[in-house]
Order: structure tokens, then sequence, then C-alpha cells
């Protein structure tokens, strides 16, 4: 067995041995009595020489059957232990001794008899539920236990987990799914992923192997929480472009099969070892794997539809959540007036009986910045559907998400099917905050313009407030301006800290270009309202940038550095920076921001269908300059290039 010969040719072999001495001693045998028979005949002397010889040539027969019997053993014996000294190379060859390979094949053995125990044990535990199911059923007298399981409108295990849970059989059953997939580790689907063994084979002969794209190596890996996976190469090498056309091939082969409604295919990597297989392999943890090669992933149609169904539709979503969005842009745009000379005055007089509404004053000054910020949030979305369009990429619904810091936190627009590579999700991910980040930019540039051309354009109106605290002081104080200009540009433009616009190193340094006059102020400034929607536009679309889960800056790292770790650790890490950020600087919005992306889009985004095709050093370039950016937005201006800086500016960037 050792050496791949059968044993029915080493016993034939050991018979033809065997043979030839047991035909010499039956001819011995038969010359003797032969000469019995003829004894009479012969004289004494000759018939007893005669038996002597028949004799010893049946002795000499029985000699050499058991020297051939010998033999026998001999070479069996040497078989043996060539085949020791072969698995005691190999074993050299991995880097074990013989006692440890003893003990690695030991140990597999005992985590099979275990499993076959677990297994058993879960079976007697079915068999005892369901035997009390059916003596629950005739006691109550209604149909047996059994039609359960032949097809009724539940299944068996759906009315045990609704039974035990409460909680409803679609929830109870996907529960039940993630603590039994994959000797019960968790998996990212609501249903089991893996494939039957009757599925697998006829996916490998009639799909991958005929597609001529993908060559399969050895068995699949088929109790991987993630799916099915067949390990090959793929034909040419894993190149981009082979990679592109190997799943091309794949799905055209797909399409020709009976499965094209069962199974969808992937092309990525190799994944990450189970905590179970490297325990079984020996390996300690901790380990980064790294040598991990092409292989075509396999996952039930179901499963994989599994991950973009949602409770609520889309445009239900938006209609629950948008009166809440509309409410904190009004409430954030409300705050932007409340330094404003003479706002607080008017909401008075506006409120006292027959001197007008106090509702209309409120929208007046409110809706106008809160519909722009909402405007800014509508370039973001636009950017994202055109971008899906081009790449084919199905997206739902944009979902906004309310924020009391900035009015809005940008919207949620979930991936609806997996993208076809990586590229398309790039390009998808990156046109949003592209298309928001520019129509933000140019808003603030504008309102900047527009601020250094008006009346507090030269520093005296942001004096003022603080001097005089009323609107006639800070009219009185605008050198040549007529007072009624005054007095109707304090009424519709906000008045904001001056900390805020340095709060942004990028901000900052605009507003030191545009109107150096505003960023001189002491403590307040008086500014366009677009200065304050820029403001808001910009912090959203850099906030999405972050390499977070599956907001903007989340999808763009996973599309460039692929299946791996990498764009996990890097989530990870911004996450942390972001509670350590908050917590030194009392920022709210940074915290705020990181709890809704935490409990609402920490998750990866799901895989692209082609994982092996890079996106190219352009898109990566792209991405390290949108992250450079976006710190550029984050980061409050420091202290050292601020050329009026105040005990509020130098303590928001003082580094």
């Amino acid at each position: 067995r050792a050496f791949g010969v059968p044993g029915v040719t080493v016993r034939a072999h050991l018979g033809a041995r065997r043979s030839l001495p047991r035909a010499a001693a039956a001819t011995g045998r038969e010359l003797h009595a032969g000469l019995g028979v003829r004894a009479r005949a012969l004289p004494r002397a000759a018939v007893a020489d005669l038996r002597a010889k028949a004799e010893a040539l049946a002795q000499l027969a029985d000699t050499a059957e058991l020297q051939a019997e010998r033999a026998a053993l001999e070479v069996e014996r040497l078989k043996l232990g060539r085949a020791k000294l072969r698995a005691q190379r190999e074993a050299e060859l991995l880097g074990l001794t013989s006692e440890e390979a003893i003990a690695a094949v030991q140990k597999r053995a005992a985590n099979e008899a275990n499993e076959l125990k677990l297994l058993k044990e879960e079976a007697e535990r079915a068999a005892a539920v369901i035997a009390a199911v059916a003596a629950e059923a005739e006691a109550a007298g209604t149909q047996p236990a059994s039609g359960l399981l032949d097809g009724g409108s539940k299944s068996f295990w759906e009315q045990q987990v609704e039974s035990a849970d409460g909680k409803g059989s679609e929830k109870g059953a996907k529960g039940l799914a993630n603590r039994t997939l994959a000797n019960g580790r968790f998996s990212p689907y609501g249903v089991e992923p893996t494939l039957d063994a009757e599925t697998i084979k006829l996916l490998r002969d009639t799909v991958i192997n005929p597609s001529g794209a993908f060559a399969v190596r050895g068995a699949p890996e088929k109790d991987h929480p993630l799916g099915t996976f067949f390990r090959g190469d793929l034909k040419g090498g894993a190149s981009s472009t082979n990679a592109s056309t190997a799943l091309l091939l794949l799905e055209q082969s797909l399409k020709r099969s009976d499965l094209k409604d069962k199974v969808q295919l992937f092309l990525t990597l190799e994944p990450e070892p189970t905590p179970e297989k490297l325990d079984a392999m020996g390996v300690e943890g901790g380990l980064l794997w790294n040598e991990l090669s092409p292989v075509v992933m396999a996952v039930r149609k179901e499963a994989s539809e599994e991950l973009f169904t949602t409770k609520l539709p889309g445009y239900a979503n938006v209609a629950l959540v948008a009166p809440v969005a509309v409410f904190t842009s009004c409430s954030y745009a409300l705050s932007a007036f409340l330094l404003q000379p003479g706002f607080v005055n008017d909401l008075s007089a506006a409120s006292q009986p027959g001197q007008g509404d106090l509702a209309s004053e409120i929208l007046s000054r409110t809706l106008p910045l809160a519909l722009a910020i909402g405007g800014l949030q509508l370039f973001h979305d636009l950017g994202h559907t055109i971008a899906a369009a081009r790449s084919g990429v199905k997206l739902g619904v944009p979902i906004q998400v309310p924020s009391l810091q900035l009015g809005l936190f940008g919207t949620i627009m979930s991936l609806k099917a997996h993208p076809r590579d990586r590229s398309a999700l790039f390009d998808t991910a990156l046109a949003g905050p592209a298309a928001g980040f520019l129509a933000s930019i140019s808003a603030l540039a504008y309102g900047l313009a527009l601020t250094a051309a008006g009346p507090g354009g030269d520093g005296a109106m942001a004096n003022s407030v603080v001097a005089a605290g009323s609107a006639a002081a800070s009219a009185a104080a605008v050198a040549g301006a007529p007072v009624g200009t005054v007095l109707a540009a304090a009424a519709t433009w906000p008045t904001v800290p001056v900390a805020l616009l340095k709060s942004s190193s990028l901000v900052a340094a605009m507003t030191m270009a545009i109107a150096p006059e505003t960023a001189q102020g002491l403590v307040v400034a008086q500014v366009h309202p677009l200065v304050i929607a820029g403001l808001v536009g910009v912090t959203i679309n850099a906030l999405n940038l972050l390499p977070i889960g599956r907001i903007d800056g989340g999808r763009l790292s996973q599309a460039v550095l692929g299946p791996n770790v990498y764009p996990r650790a890097l989530s990870a890490i911004s996450l942390l920076a972001i509670g350590v950020s908050s917590l030194l600087s009392d920022a709210d919005t940074l915290f705020f921001f990181g709890l809704y992306v935490a409990v609402l889009q920490g998750r990866q985004e799901v895989a692209t269908l082609d994982e092996l095709t890079p996106v190219g050093p352009m898109r990566s370039t792209i991405w390290a300059l949108a992250l450079t950016v976006a710190f550029l937005v984050l980061v409050p201006l420091p202290s050292g290039f601020d050329p009026n800086p105040t005990i509020f500016t130098i303590a928001l960037g003082g580094f």
C-alpha cells in the first residue's frame, strides 16, 4: 500500500512463488505412491532405495516451500522498511520528527472522533425534540410531527427556533444558521453558504474545469464560513487580464449549466485559515497569513442574495428618516444665526401678538441655508448614481443620516449586487465625495468672495459685535456705510465663531486667501450663508473619505488594498483615531460620526466578483490624494501657521 501496489497483485505474486515447491511436493508424493504400487515387482533393496529417494525428494520439497515462504516474508519486511524510511523523509521535509508526525496523525484522529461524537449527540437531541413534538401533537389532537418535515408551510427547524426564541421564525432560523455554520463559527450570510457534495462535483466537472479558465487542484475546501473554495491555477498566470478573462469564461460556462440559478462564483484569493485549521496544522495564533493563492469561491446564490435583502424597502426607510434629517438640517441652520446681531430681538418681536409670524421669521432665515446643505449633498449622491450606472454597479436609494452637529452626516447608498471588479467599486465610491467636494469647495469659495465684498469684509463688523452687542452699534462701526445697508446685511447673514473657520486647515487657508479680514476677527465673524453650507459640505465629504467599513473611504481602501487583512486593520485604526481625537479635543462631531459608522457602517463591504484584478497605480495615487485632502479638511489650523491666533484658535489647533 505504501508503494501503491494493490493487495490483489501482491497475493497473486506470493501464490505464484509458492506454487512451484507445492507442485514438486505433489510430484514426490505421487512418485512415492506409485513406487508403493509397484513394490511387489521389484526386489526389496531396490524398493527400499526408491522409497528413501522419494522421501528425500518430498522432504526437499517441504524445505523449498518453507524457504519460499521465508523469502516472501523478507520481501514484505523490506517493503515496510522502505515505506517507513520514506515517511520519515517526508516528515523531515515538513520539519517534523517521526514522533511529531505520529502525534499529528493521532491528534487528527482524536479530532475526528470528537466531531463524530458531537454529531451523534446532536442527532440524539434532534431525535428527542422530534419525539417531544410528536407527543405534543398527538396530545393536542393535531397533525403528526412528521407533517412538519414533509414540506409544510414552515420547516421543522423554523418551528423549533420560533418556539424556543419567541422572536419569529425568520430571525430564529437565521440565528440557528449562524450558530451552526462551519463547526460553530460565525458566517456573514443569513443562510448556509456552502454547497453539498453532489453540487460541488457537478460544479468542478461541468463548469470550472471545462471553462478553460481555471484548473482545479486537489479537493475543495467546503467547511469555510465564507463558502466553498476550489484551489488551482489560472490559465496563463494570475495577471489582471487573465483574471478578468477567466471570470468571463467561468460565467459563460456557468450559464450553460444547470447550476446557473443555484451558484454564484467569485475569483478571489485563498481565505485565511480558520482557527480550527491553524490548530490542526500545529500553527500558533497571531500568524499573519500571506501565502495566499488564487481560488474560485462558490456560494449558494440564495446566500449571496441574502446579503442585499432588507426588512424594509429603501423608499420606506427614506420616508422614515427624511423628516428627522429635515429637522436636524434646519436646527443646524438656526444655530448659525444665534450669534447674529438682532436675530434674537427679531424673534422676540415676531413672537408678540400682532407683530408677525414667528415660524415665518425662522424659516425665512434657516430654510435657505438648510436647502443649500441638502443641495450640496445631492451633488454627492448624483456622483455615486452616475458612476454606478457607468460601471454597472447596482445601488440602493440614498437614505439620509441626520446629525445635530452638521445637519447631515451624508447618506447611505447600499450595494444591491456584487460589483464586477475592484475598479468598478473604486469608481463608484470615489465619484460621490469627488462631486460633493467640488460643489462644496466652489460654494465655500464663492461665499468667501461675497463675504469679502460685503459690509463685514473689513473686519469692523466682527470686532464691534463683541464691543457693542447690538445691531445699531455694529452698524455705526462700519466706516462710510449707511445704517440701513448694514442692518439689512446683518439681518440676512449668519454670525459664526472665527474658531469654526479655523477648525479646518483647508478652510482656514481659503479664508485667509480670499477674505483675510474675516479671518482676523477676535471672536466672531459675519459671513455669507454659502460659507456655512460649503464648510459643512467639505466636512461631510472629508468624513466619508475616512477608510472605515462601508462608507465611501472604506470601499476605496477595500478596492485598492484587495481581499486581505489590511482594509480591516485600517478601519480599526481609523475608528481608534477618531475615538482618541474626540476625547482629547472634545470634538462632538468626530465622536458622533465615529459612533454612527461603528454601529451602522462598520462591517466590511461585500466582495466583488473579481477580487484578483488590482485597480492600478493611477487609482491608487488618487486614493492617496483623497486621503490627504480629507486630512487637511479635518485637522485644525496649527497655531504656528495662524497670523492672528486667539485663545480659542490656539486651544483648537495648538500643535
